[in-house]
């Protein structure tokens, strides 16, 4: 018997609101297939850069077109090879987004942050035309590009950071200094209709 094994359960889950079961139906279908897609990919992934460390298909990706990976990178031009990887792995994805290992790719604002700060965009950005993508995907075209079909065009961005070259280290406050620091000696208590040092002046 494996020493490991991983559980994988689906669920329904019980809204409160009309409005928040229209903002679940388009993905529930995608969301029961998401463990598998990831898997696939982290697989396809690892066998190009072993040390790939997560693998996330978005919910704004309709978990499907859009896939965020992070590596620990030690050779240059991993992230490139990681993104071709991910793409190669599954025709469903058409846009592979690399990052480091300080980037959580289960949060996009911090996928996004490392494509703001650390990809150049003359260089880190591959466009890979007529390429077999989704039958479901209606921005597909046909070789022609008379009609729609599952041809499609993937990008991958390579959001990691330059080997070789200084660059400034990623700083998060520890969770003691955020529980320690009182926002009230920064920030205008307007309850007084005081202001704390630093503040700006009323209006």
């Amino acid at each position: 018997m494996a020493k490991c094994l991983i559980l994988r359960a689906t669920f329904v889950q019980f809204v409160q609101s009309g409005s928040q079961l229209l903002r679940l139906l388009p993905l529930l279908h995608n969301l029961a297939q998401v463990l598998d897609r990831e898997s696939s990919i982290y697989d396809a992934v690892k066998s190009t850069v072993p040390t790939v460390e997560a693998v996330h298909l978005p919910p704004s990706g309709k978990c499907i077109f859009h896939t965020y990976i992070s590596i620990r990178k030690c050779m240059q031009d991993e992230g490139k090879r990681a993104g071709l990887a991910a793409l190669a792995g599954t025709p469903d994805v058409k846009m592979a987004i690399v990052v480091d290992e300080d980037i959580d790719v289960f949060a996009e604002k911090e996928v996004l942050w490392a494509v703001a700060t650390r990809m150049e965009r003359d260089k880190d950005v591959t466009i890979i035309p007529e390429v077999v993508g989704a039958n479901l995907d209606h921005a597909g075209y046909d070789e022609a590009r008379l009609k729609y079909d599952s041809i499609n065009t993937k990008m991958l961005i390579d959001a990691t950071k330059p080997m070789g070259l200084p660059f400034p280290t990623k700083i998060t406050p520890s969770e003691g200094l955020w529980e320690n620091m009182k926002l009230e000696d920064y920030v205008k208590d307007y309850k007084k209709g005081e202001s704390a040092p630093y503040s700006f002046p009323p209006p």
